[in-house]
């Protein structure tokens, strides 16, 4: 890793920190790819991928939100469920942007939930009754 994404990645650590989120890793890693960080903000489990570009012309780094790009994050998540005794818990992905202005300064975008835009939403056939609805197996 380089320089560049290693500071990022420990100021977002930082950012999520003061926000009150407990890290529970950074840089895990499984076939599927690498976490770059792991969070718990209360009862929800956070994926956080972290992009940075030194370039403010340009604006915030573009966050990937390709198909290919989420089945990934969804499997390292599942890989990382898995993986650890993790219980009850919701699970979320986020990313957390910087654009690097000077040395010690950056501007830091954290877009919170970030797979949900897209999803297409299922909808209830007017009249149905949720109850008739068969439950989980």
């Amino acid at each position: 890793m380089n320089d560049l994404n290693a500071k990022a990645k420990q100021a977002a650590e930082s950012f999520l920190s003061r926000r009150g989120y407990d890290i529970l890793d950074d840089g895990w890693e499984d076939p599927s790819g690498i976490v770059d960080i792991v969070a718990r903000e209360g009862d929800v489990l956070v994926f956080a991928e972290v992009t940075v570009t030194r370039d403010s012309s340009r604006g915030f780094p573009r966050e990937r939100s390709d198909e290919a790009s989420r089945a990934a994050r969804e499997a390292s998540a599942l890989a990382y469920l898995a993986e650890h005794d993790v219980a009850d818990m919701m699970v979320r992905f986020d990313t957390v942007s910087l654009v690097v202005l000077g040395s010690d300064r950056a501007l830091v975008r954290h877009h919170v939930n970030c797979l949900s835009v897209g999803i297409p939403q299922q909808e209830l056939p007017d009249g149905s009754d949720l109850q008739a609805l068969p439950e989980a197996a």
